[in-house]
C-alpha cells in the first residue's frame, strides 16, 4: 500500500512545493515535511523557474526508479559491473553478419528465388471429394 502511495506523494509534492531562497539553500516545503538542498554557485544564478524544473525532473526520475524496483520487488537497484553483463550475456552475431551470410537485403525483391522456391513443393493435380449423406 505505502509502495502504491509513494508515487502519488510525489508527485503531488512537486507540484504543490514551495522555494524560498535564502544563502544559497533551497526549501522544498509540504506540509511536516521540509527537505533541504543547498545549490552551487552557478546554480543559485539561474531563475527560479529553471531550478523547480530541474528538481521536478529529478524527483520525477526517482519515482520512476522506486516505481520499477518495486514491480521487480527489490529494495534497491542492483549493483552489477558491464564486465559481469557481458560474460553473463550470450554473444549474438551482428546484424549486418546474418544478412551477408544469408545475401539478403531488406529492401530487394528477388523474384527468381521464389520461383526456385515453389519448384521444390508439391502442387495439386487432382481433388477428389466423396459425397456425404
Amino acid at each position: 500500500m505505502l509502495s502504491q502511495l509513494c508515487p502519488l506523494f510525489l508527485c503531488m509534492l512537486v507540484l504543490s512545493m514551495e522555494f524560498s531562497q535564502s544563502k544559497g539553500e533551497t526549501m522544498l516545503q509540504k506540509g511536516s515535511l521540509q527537505v533541504e538542498f543547498t545549490l552551487g554557485e552557478s546554480e543559485e544564478q539561474e531563475c527560479h523557474v529553471c531550478t523547480w524544473r530541474k528538481h521536478s525532473k529529478e524527483m520525477r526520475l526517482e519515482s520512476i526508479k522506486s516505481q520499477i524496483l518495486s514491480k521487480l520487488r527489490l529494495k534497491e537497484a542492483p549493483n552489477i559491473s558491464r564486465e559481469v553483463v557481458n560474460q553473463l550475456l550470450p554473444k549474438a552475431p551482428p546484424l549486418q553478419q546474418i544478412l551477408d551470410q544469408h545475401e539478403f537485403q531488406g529492401d530487394s525483391f528477388q523474384h527468381n528465388t521464389f520461383l526456385e522456391e515453389d519448384e521444390y513443393h508439391a502442387t495439386t493435380e487432382t481433388a477428389i471429394s466423396m459425397a456425404q449423406e
